[in-house]
């Protein structure tokens, strides 16, 4: 009984250090697996995801086959996509669109960035990037 124990004791102890080896990009067309011990970054210029690996090479994947990334297929940790359009707020690549009048634009690190009070509103001023896009009490996130 002590060897049962002590080896689920052991096999407890060990999941962390196997927690957050791999990355699921997954994708309208499928999953890839990627080794995080080969990714050097990932960014997300105009309209794709980008996963640079260590040895130069890189992979680009388009944000609209993009479903999700996530760290060892975990669903409370990763970066889901936003079906257009889902909750009201609708963004065409230029215009962010809302069902009511007065829209917020904030950056990832929480900052104001554009605002209006009518239904509509231009980004092409905004550099390429992740939004958080707030307008009546409905928040979308844009990739720009």
């Amino acid at each position: 009984m002590k060897k049962v124990f002590s080896f689920f004791l052991i096999m407890l102890l060990c999941l962390p250090v196997f927690a957050a080896d791999i990355i699921y990009v997954r994708q309208k067309s499928g999953d890839t697996l990627l080794s995080i011990s080969n990714i050097k970054e990932i960014t997300f210029p105009s309209g794709s995801v980008v996963v640079s690996m260590t040895d130069g090479s890189s992979k680009t994947y388009s944000s609209s086959n993009f479903v999700s990334l996530r760290f060892n297929g975990n669903a409370t940790v990763g970066i889901d996509g936003v079906e257009d359009g889902a909750n009201g707020i609708v963004y065409d690549g230029v215009v962010v669109k809302a069902p009511q009048e007065g829209i917020s634009i904030y950056s990832t690190d929480g900052r104001l960035v554009l605002s209006t009070e009518e239904s509509e509103l231009n980004v092409s001023s905004l550099a390429n990037g992740i939004y958080i896009v707030k307008a009546n009490g409905l928040t979308s996130k844009i990739v720009k």
